[in-house]
């Protein structure tokens, strides 16, 4: 099973050393969320400003972090998510719950409508094969969470 997801680790890496350490957070709700986004993700984000790409954070009973997968990488303003694609990856972790992150290179980490759309359906998913979904956050100039805009 790990071949198969291979490519989508590969920039991120798939080891402990690879993260700088994520197992020891704990995410237990937005702001921590955020934080985790700032220290992991912008980084991560900031060389791929000339394309979207959508992740997930996977997260054990704890909401300590378990990986970081690349889920899809698109275009200057799209990235196609398909659930299969989102949830097999936490399957294969499995993990508890997990949170979306997507970065906007134009750098306004303003919820589009599609991102809303997106977010719902993964959310109904989610509640279908028991995995929950803590946040979405965005990535821009700043983190962006969508529970804070009314999403969750």
């Amino acid at each position: 099973m790990k071949a198969v997801f291979e490519t989508r680790w590969a920039k991120i890496g798939e080891t402990e050393e690879h993260y700088g350490g994520i197992r020891s957070a704990v995410v237990g709700g937005v702001d921590d969320a955020k934080e985790f986004a700032r220290k992991h993700l912008v980084p991560y984000f900031a060389d791929k400003c000339d394309a979207e790409e959508f992740c997930i954070v996977t997260l054990d009973t704890k909401h300590r972090p378990i990986r970081i997968v690349r889920i899809t990488r698109g275009t200057l303003d799209a990235s196609l998510v398909h659930p299969r694609e989102v949830f097999r990856a936490a399957i294969a972790d499995c993990a508890s719950a997990m949170f979306l992150a997507h970065n906007h290179p134009s750098g306004d980490p303003t919820p589009s409508p599609v991102d809303r759309d997106v977010t719902r359906r993964l959310k109904e998913v989610a509640a279908i094969v028991g995995i929950r979904i803590l946040d979405h956050l965005i990535v821009g100039d700043t983190v962006c969470s969508m529970a804070e805009h009314g999403c969750f």
